[in-house]
């Protein structure tokens, strides 16, 4: 991925709304945690700025996602019609939705023989891990319970938001 757009500060969230003008999705993949989401406000804030758009909301997934639960993301994502993947919560949420996204363009390619960019916005509502602006993403093995990363440019979200009002918890 050559471009990657950041939006930090307080009320960056807001630029998400003329990013997603911008892109014109068809339908928004919504990838975030389970109680965290509503609890540091993410929910309340997005539900609000993605008012209008077609939005599928995943979080079928552990605190160590796992490959069987990117794939039934992944699936998710296929059904949903989505063309957008907005990736919302700590490193977790942010891994599984890159996987998401990564497997859902191999399966295009599979199928179709072209390359598919499938857009990835990342809102991170934790510090720490960095997985908002590298190309890293980590699946937990559950027959041995090891933890793998990933490293692919495609990784990489082409949008970051780093809303400090969002890290409160």
């Amino acid at each position: 991925m050559s471009d990657q757009y950041h939006f930090i500060g307080n009320d960056a969230l807001e630029s998400l709304k003329k990013v997603l003008d911008g892109l014109a999705p068809s339908g928004i993949f919504l990838v975030h945690g389970h109680k965290s989401y509503s609890d540091c406000g993410a929910a309340e804030a997005m539900g609000s700025l993605l008012k209008g758009y077609e939005v599928t909301e995943f979080d079928a997934f552990s605190s160590n996602p796992k490959y069987e639960e990117a794939e039934a993301g992944c699936e998710a994502f296929i059904a949903s019609g989505a063309d957008v993947v907005i990736g919302v919560g700590g490193g977790s949420g942010m891994d599984i939705a890159k996987a998401i996204r990564h497997l859902a363009a191999a399966r295009f390619e599979a199928v179709t023989g072209s390359k598919k960019m499938i857009p990835l916005v990342a809102v991170p509502t934790t510090c720490g891990t960095g997985s908002e602006g590298n190309g890293t993403a980590v699946l937990s093995n559950p027959f041995n319970n090891d933890k793998q990363g990933m490293r692919n440019p495609i990784y990489t979200p082409a949008v970051s938001v780093i809303d400090p009002l969002l890290m409160k918890t």
